[in-house]
């Protein structure tokens, strides 16, 4: 585990919401003690903490009003995710259980 006040080179990836990116380098620079520079669709960011940075993401992407954004986080590297974005679930299938099916007890003779 690295220690809290460890500060290194920092990578935002902006792939996914290529269009803010621009708007995401000001709102960091801006906020930010350290420096950054923009290479194709990332953000480098050094001299600022791994959990401050994630909290400023979170922070430019409601004052963007990009609600349903997430912001991945990985060692080294943050990715914004838009909302369409679907991780690990799978479409819903089949319905629901009906009452007499989850308790039978309360409905004696029918199944």
């Amino acid at each position: 585990m690295r220690n809290g006040s460890e500060e290194e080179l920092q990578v935002v990836e902006m792939k996914k919401v290529h269009a803010e990116t621009g708007p995401a380098s000001e709102f960091l620079q801006a906020h930010i003690k350290g420096s950054l520079r923009v290479k194709g669709s990332q953000i480098l960011v050094d001299g600022v903490e791994h959990h401050e940075l994630k909290l400023l993401l979170h922070k430019f992407l409601y004052h963007r009003g990009l609600d349903g954004y997430k912001v991945h986080s990985r060692p080294d590297i943050l990715e914004i995710v838009p909302p369409d974005e679907k991780q690990d679930q799978k479409p819903s299938e089949g319905r629901p259980p009906t009452a007499p099916e989850t308790m039978p007890y309360f409905f004696p003779g029918r199944q």
